[in-house]
């Protein structure tokens, strides 16, 4: 099981699609595997706003983006609104961060048939919302953000909004560490040394 992370000394390094009209160049960075080609990512579904959606993220499709040069950090945590549109037959939604599937969750076609009713695509189908926190340690300079689903039927459709990612920074004299504390440090920032108490100190022996 996950730690429960207390967010102290966080950053936001992205916070995107939150207003219901944003517009397309919030998706900038985000890249569609295998490509596509389309003016933008960003679609109305109904009451949502969204990237992806119907006739545009489906089977066989994943979306990612590349964090690089990131403050020293030893946690991270993404939260993210999906949306599942039309036919759907217990097939999964992933997040994938650096490789690793963080987060996966099953969908049918009727889920959450009370929630939000249909919003765009098949008028039979009910579109499900459904909204994920996703806690995880992570401490390298770079981080690949993967959104992917295991669709077979070319008439199920995804998108998502709402999306962020806030890091958990480490103590200004670490460089590399394993809490936020200043004697959580496990390599230290430049002129500083690591001491027998996990310190980052400004000279061999140093108190």
């Amino acid at each position: 099981m996950l730690k429960l992370f207390i967010l102290i000394e966080s950053e936001v390094i992205e916070q995107k699609f939150i207003t219901t009209n944003f517009d397309n160049t919030e998706h900038r960075g985000w890249v569609v595997s295998p490509s596509i080609t389309t003016a933008s990512l960003a679609k109305s579904c109904g009451k949502f706003r969204i990237v992806g959606g119907y006739g545009l993220l489906g089977k066989g499709l994943s979306i990612k983006k590349l964090y690089e040069s990131l403050p020293s950090h030893y946690s991270a945590r993404i939260k993210i609104t999906f949306i599942k549109i039309d036919e759907w037959n217990g097939n999964k939604f992933m997040v994938i961060v650096d490789g690793n599937v963080l987060k996966e969750d099953s969908f049918n076609k009727n889920d959450d048939i009370t929630s939000t009713g249909d919003q765009c695509g098949d008028p039979n189908i009910p579109e499900s919302e459904r909204i994920y926190t996703i806690d995880f340690w992570h401490s390298a300079i770079n981080l690949q953000v993967e959104i992917k689903t295991d669709l077979t039927v070319s008439t199920g459709f995804w998108g998502f909004n709402y999306f962020e990612l806030i890091i958990n920074k480490c103590h200004s004299t670490c460089k590399t560490c394993f809490d936020k504390a200043e004697d959580n440090c496990l390599s230290c920032s430049s002129n500083f040394f690591l001491d027998s108490s996990n310190k980052c100190v400004l000279a061999c022996g140093d108190p």
